[in-house]
């Protein structure tokens, strides 16, 4: 999951980095060309654990 603040600046939970990046570098790096990516967006009104249920 991929959350953002209200002004749309990515969150810093991850202490390995940002969770987008992560995604590119799997993306990029994939043994298999990966042809398909689906994503989803939650309401800005919701919180984090309503988003997850």
């Amino acid at each position: 999951m991929i959350a953002f603040d209200a002004e749309g600046k990515e969150g810093k939970d991850d202490p390995d980095g940002l969770i987008s990046q992560h995604l590119i570098d799997i993306l990029k790096n994939s043994a298999q060309p990966i042809t398909d990516v689906f994503l989803f967006g939650y309401g800005w009104l919701g919180d984090i654990q309503d988003a997850i249920n």
